[in-house]
């Protein structure tokens, strides 16, 4: 599995006129959208849907900027050696994401965090690439089988 070079990011608030349920309004978003491609000639993940076997994708924050988020307070603590899948270091808001490729297919990701009250946006842009990729095969609340970890101040 390779990533497409297409990695990117933005922030933004959201700007609808009703609160999603459980979201706080005028929230400040830090927005990642990237391809992955299966460069391989077998399917990874499940095709069917049921869960046991499914590609996990999720942004991992470096110290920098996990300063700057908001903490995801779901996270499992890894307490019996397994790999926890709930998941990112930072508080998820919203994600497109595929949980499976075909071979030579490319998946479209789309991931949203919470940026911490009070935080400068220029701020939280210019450490926005002091996090990974991290890409799991498994199930998010059972053990997990780490794929690839794609730093992005590297791509």
């Amino acid at each position: 599995m390779r990533d497409s070079g297409n990695l990117g990011n933005d922030s933004s608030k959201n700007n609808s006129n009703e609160e999603a349920e459980g979201y706080k309004k005028d929230v400040k978003v830090l927005h990642y959208n990237f391809e992955l491609l299966n460069a391989g000639d077998e399917v990874i993940g499940t095709v069917n849907g049921d869960g046991s076997n499914q590609l996990i994708v999720y942004m991992e924050a470096h110290d920098e900027l996990l300063a700057l988020m908001a903490e995801n307070y779901w996270k499992i603590e890894d307490t019996e050696g397994k790999a926890p899948n709930l998941l990112s270091n930072m508080l998820g808001l919203s994600a497109k994401k595929q949980t499976y490729l075909k071979p030579n297919e490319t998946g479209q990701y789309s991931l949203k965090y919470e940026i911490s009250e009070g935080q400068d946006l220029n701020d939280v842009l210019e450490k926005a690439y002091n996090a990974e990729i991290v890409i799991k095969l498994g199930d998010v609340f059972e053990e997990s089988e780490l794929l690839k970890r794609i730093n992005l101040k590297n791509n």
